[in-house]
């Protein structure tokens, strides 16, 4: 990227690797969050579909109150299906069996992660299943929009990590909505609810029908790094008895999600609040 390095030296270790000439290390003069950026504006406002959920976020942060509109079309997008197991191989088993039933049915079929090793592992599963998929992990930017453009055909498969055809609408072909629409597989929950709404949200666009399943492993990250310690027991409960892992998924990811949203608003809550400081230029309070 223009005007872009990375610190530390790194950037000089590899232009030294590369045998290329070595650039001055940058000096960092200033640092800023983007959430205290965005609180210097005068004004701040805006509409989202994924702001669900985060009105004491928004609040807490920016001291923005939400307000809930209904939308232009009923939605009939499915959601709230959890498929809960005791282990990540499990899960991905689970995934490939339930891409190979939607493939058959003809549908199109978008597959979210988190990160792009985990993209590429679930395409070579796909692949082996005799499953054909397109990858969209932010690293083949000239094949993007083509691949984005094709995702709304029957038959068709898209591996997609966060990062990759953001902003873009799925577009079905004639004969893909009345069949059910676009379907959307989640292979990890977020540490924020929101984020996992964006995923869902690509399936359903405009009234279209749609469905968004979430694949669980009790061994996800977001188990181990932010589940809170007195419901670890729960944890270990749902390993030994498979009967209650879909009873207890859902409250243990809650739980997660908010120990994970907890620490963000905590550091937010550290930070100067726009609220507070005043303003000289601005003739509103500020």
């Amino acid at each position: 990227m223009p005007d872009r390095s990375w610190s530390h030296g790194i950037h000089q270790a590899i232009e030294a690797r590369e045998g290329l000439e070595l650039t001055d290390p940058s000096q960092t003069a200033a640092r800023m969050t983007f959430q205290d950026f965005f609180r210097r504006y005068h004004v701040l406002s805006g509409a989202s579909g994924t702001l669900q959920g985060i009105a004491r976020e928004m609040w807490s942060t920016y001291g923005l109150l939400t307000l809930w509109l209904a939308p232009r079309v009923p939605s009939r997008l499915r959601t709230g299906e959890r498929h809960v197991y005791a282990s990540r191989d499990q899960k991905l088993d689970g995934i490939v069996a339930e891409a190979c039933r939607i493939q058959r049915q003809g549908l199109p079929l978008l597959v979210g992660t988190r990160r792009i090793t985990d993209s590429e592992a679930i395409a070579e599963r796909l692949e082996a299943a005799g499953v054909e998929c397109k990858v969209l992990n932010a690293k083949k930017h000239a094949e993007e929009a083509e691949v984005v453009a094709h995702a709304g055909a029957s038959h068709c498969v898209t591996v997609a990590t966060n990062m990759a055809g953001r902003g873009t609408d799925i577009l079905l072909v004639p004969g893909v909505a009345d069949a059910g629409g676009l379907q959307v597989l989640s292979i990890d929950a977020h540490e924020s609810s929101r984020v996992d709404w964006q995923l869902f949200g690509r399936a359903g666009r405009q009234g279209a029908p749609g469905r968004a399943q979430a694949f669980i492993a009790l061994g996800d990250e977001l188990f181990e790094r932010h589940l809170p310690v007195v419901l670890k027991p729960l944890l270990w409960l749902a390993h030994g008895l498979p009967q209650l892992r879909g009873r207890l998924a859902r409250p243990l990811m809650v739980a997660a999600q908010w120990q994970a949203q907890r620490q963000a608003w905590g550091r937010a809550a550290a930070w100067p609040s726009a609220r507070s400081r005043p303003c000289s230029s601005c003739r509103s309070p500020g």
